[in-house]
């Protein structure tokens, strides 16, 4: 029960964009900043 528990907080963090913990954050920028050096798709 716990597991599942852990699973649920889990995707709750990941579909809630106003999570903010540290590690989230450098991952977010750094998705930020490869997106904004890709080259553009038509």
């Amino acid at each position: 029960m716990k597991k599942e528990k852990q699973i649920k907080e889990n995707l709750s963090n990941e579909i809630n964009p106003e999570v903010q913990d540290p590690l989230t954050e450098v991952l977010r920028e750094g998705a930020r900043k490869m997106l904004a050096k890709a080259p553009k798709l038509k």
